[in-house]
């Protein structure tokens, strides 16, 4: 009995010792495992951190070459506008070069007009058509760059391109008279009488009162012979311009030509009232009357002009015939006899 009570033990023991062998290993294991893992989040850790530093570092030097490329640009554009102001356009225009060549982000669009202007003052037209030009390329929507390029190109002849420039300006700046005017000139230039003469009927609806246009508009009318269309533009002058003299005399003949006699007489009264004796007026004055059948009224604005001019063949036999016209035939033959 004592040796199986023994045996019992013995074997008691040995599984004791297993057990907590093995329970020991697990142990170890576990606590291995979890080491692993430690120091695995930890080498994660630390990338991640070393990462996000060198990213850190990159965005600062990133935004420091930025700062440094801005010191510079404003420094030549500073540079380039001081000589400008001061009339140094040599040493402006070194510095202006360098901010066309240095501005990528279209910091300073207005250093074309600048650096052609500089040329310009230095009487280097050829040098300032090519910056206009440049800049017009690079900056299309800078009307003024356009209308610097069709002002050269119109200087040059170069009537067609320089049209492209003018209609590019007035897309821009739909309003610019001073933009239209060139424009419609070169229009006549280039034999686009249609558009010319829309182009100053758009000025006339801006400005009304602009007695040239009127002028340049109711010549273009002649060519066409758009004779309603010249008289109804020059009676816009003549309403807008009482000391105009020229333009009444105009109309008057417009009017006579017309067979409106009534009107031309009108305006060739008021053109004498303006610039008196001119004796060309007064005969149409006389032959208007004559023409409206009331011969007492011609006979004596004929004999104004024998006033002026008593050797005057040709209106001693107006007034012949206007005294055939009364009857008063002996009369008649005496003017005409002289």
């Amino acid at each position: 009995m004592r040796e199986i009570s023994k045996k019992r033990e013995v074997t008691t023991v040995a599984r004791t010792k297993w057990f907590w062998t093995a329970t020991s290993v697990k142990r170890f294991a576990l606590l291995g495992l979890a080491a692993l893992l430690l120091l695995g989040f930890s080498s994660n850790g630390l990338y991640a951190q070393k990462k996000k530093g060198k990213n850190h570092d990159h965005q600062v030097d990133l935004q420091a070459q930025k700062q440094q490329y801005l010191r510079e640009l404003y420094k030549f554009w500073s540079f380039g506008y001081e000589n400008y102001k001061n009339k140094q356009y040599e040493r402006a225009i070194k510095h202006f070069w360098k901010v066309t060549k240095m501005d990528t982000i279209n910091k300073f669009p207005r250093v074309y007009r600048y650096l052609g202007d500089c040329y310009l003052k230095l009487e280097k037209p050829d040098s300032a058509q090519i910056v206009f030009e440049m800049g017009s390329k690079k900056y299309p929507e800078d009307a003024h760059l356009h209308r610097m390029v069709g002002f050269f190109l119109a200087q040059r002849e170069q009537v067609d391109q320089a049209i492209q420039q003018y209609e590019k300006v007035i897309e821009l700046e739909p309003e610019s008279v001073r933009d239209m005017k060139p424009l419609a000139a070169l229009y006549v230039k280039a034999d686009r009488i249609d558009d010319a003469i829309a182009t100053y009927n758009k000025i006339l609806e801006i400005d009304p009162n602009d007695v040239e246009v009127q002028k340049n508009l109711s010549e273009l009318l002649k060519i066409t012979g758009d004779v309603e269309g010249v008289i109804e533009a020059k009676e816009k002058v003549r309403a807008q311009d009482p000391n105009n003299s020229q333009v009444r005399f105009d109309l008057g003949k417009l009017y006579f030509d017309q067979g409106e006699y009534e009107k031309a007489i009108e305006l060739f009264r008021e053109y004498l009232g303006l610039s008196p004796n001119d004796v060309t007026a007064i005969e149409y004055i006389a032959t208007s009357y004559q023409r409206l059948e009331k011969p007492r009224k011609a006979i004596a604005e004929y004999k104004k002009i024998l006033d002026l001019q008593p050797d005057n063949t040709k209106i001693m036999c107006g007034i012949s015939r206007a005294y055939k016209d009364l009857g008063n035939y002996v009369t008649a033959r005496s003017y005409a006899r002289r």
